[in-house]
């Protein structure tokens, strides 16, 4: 297995998060959902809403399955992580493999998403070569 470079950048508000991911080379956020200026839900969907290019691993000390629910049903977090799962020592190399695991399935999800509108675009041209062709043997110059 190949070695990983990681860089940390922190910030203690959404609004400083959101203008970090601005530069370039933001591979995967790790977001505490208990900002100054974010909370819950919320700080996910206005994250993604400014960078849906960039996975979301959630970081939270809120235990609310519903909460969790949320996060990872919209589509819009890759990953939920309870501060409790973590413990007291945390592994740098565990959290690590979590965040290349939420970058690597988003990238899947992101192929899977293009080959589906590749193939749904196929399909529609070919529909439609079939009922030009179609209509040309029921028109009634045909005849």
């Amino acid at each position: 297995v190949g070695s990983l470079l990681v860089t940390w950048e922190t910030c203690g508000r959404l609004s400083e998060a959101l203008e970090i991911m601005r530069s370039p080379g933001i591979d995967v956020v790790l977001l505490d959902l208990n900002l100054p200026n974010g909370q819950g839900i919320d700080t996910v969907m206005r994250l993604y809403a400014a960078y849906p290019e960039v996975p979301i691993v959630v970081l939270t000390g809120d235990s609310a399955e519903e909460l969790k629910k949320q996060c990872l049903s919209t589509g819009r977090a890759d990953d939920f992580i309870q501060k409790l799962e973590l413990g007291t020592t945390v592994k740098v190399q565990d959290l690590v493999w979590r965040l290349r695991v939420a970058a690597e399935s988003f990238d899947r999800k992101k192929e899977l998403a293009r080959q589906y509108r590749e193939f749904r675009d196929q399909i529609s041209n070919e529909k439609q070569a079939c009922d030009e062709r179609l209509s040309g043997v029921h028109s009634p110059n045909a005849l």
